[in-house]
């Protein structure tokens, strides 16, 4: 009896220290892969941000070559099209002054990013009037705790918040006109500090044009100042081609909360890069600075 229960001893000790030995095995197969995908998908993110630097080179030489104003210098023209570049930071909408002054200040800001919320993120809720109680939540949590960043602002309300992480996050596509998809809400919507702030309608993307206008309108304002024979980007040349449209009826609100002409804006370019590898998803926000006149 004392022979066998030393044998099952012994098997019950070798038994442990195999699993054992083969978990840990396990455990450092599993931080390999893990580290390797990192690895790659690291690379695969330094690899776009390499070619969106070159790409910005080679723009400001094609630019410089063709002479053209230096109002226009630093601006890619097919970089509105770009998946790195959807909408240009000096034409998202601004929600600082909603934060400030309130929505009775400022109604057709309120109604434009309401307009917003409720043609991206729509699907997202089968809540009435979501994309209002989302605007008011999100003005509401930064009068109290005040962000420079939207990404870390919390909301009080779980179901909201789960939703909000949606919006931030978008996916990898998306169409207005058939809400297919949703677009990180931050390619859309900003807050900074600013005293009159505007959209650049020359830098603005085509759905963001379409949020402000229509869709018909959109396609042809898009087109006629992204064009080679361009005509000067005013206020007038955006009245006559309402009138020529009519589809679309232009409101005095909308006027002022634009800014015409072909401006060059000297800021960094924001990319959300984002890669896939073996199952490790990474992303990382990268600057661009601004070339040297």
């Amino acid at each position: 009896m004392n022979l066998l229960g030393l044998v099952f001893s012994v098997l019950l000790m070798l038994s442990i220290s195999t699993y054992l030995s083969f978990d840990k095995q396990v455990i450092n197969s599993r931080l390999r892969s893990t580290y390797v995908a990192h690895l790659k998908a690291n690379r695969n993110i330094l690899n776009s941000y390499q070619s969106a630097v070159y790409k910005n080179i080679k723009g400001k030489t094609t630019q410089a070559s063709s002479h053209r104003s230096s109002s226009e210098e630093g601006e890619d023209l097919s970089a509105e099209d770009s998946p790195l570049f959807p909408n240009r930071e000096c034409a998202r909408l601004n929600l600082w002054p909603l934060v400030q002054e309130g929505k009775d200040s400022h109604p057709f800001l309120y109604e434009r990013i309401a307009h917003l919320i409720r043609e991206f993120y729509g699907p997202l809720s089968s809540e009435k009037r979501f994309e209002y109680h989302m605007l008011d939540l999100l003005i509401s949590q930064i009068q109290e705790k005040p962000l420079s960043a939207l990404e870390k602002l919390p909301l009080k309300n779980p179901a909201m918040q789960t939703i909000y992480y949606r919006m931030l996050k978008g996916t990898k596509t998306w169409d207005l006109s058939t809400h297919t998809g949703i677009p990180p809400l931050l390619d859309y919507l900003k807050i900074e500090p600013a005293i009159d702030p505007k959209v650049c309608l020359y830098h603005a993307h085509l759905d963001m044009l379409t949020l402000l206008f229509n869709p018909q309108m959109a396609q042809k304002l898009h087109k006629e100042i992204h064009k080679k024979d361009r005509p000067p980007l005013t206020k007038e040349y955006v009245e006559r081609l309402c009138n020529e449209t009519r589809t679309f009826k232009l409101d005095e609100a909308l006027l002022t909360l634009l800014e015409f002409g072909y401006p060059y804006h000297n800021e960094n370019k924001k990319i959300f890069a984002a890669s896939e590898a073996n199952g490790v998803s990474l992303r990382k926000n990268l600057f661009l600075k601004p070339l040297k006149e």
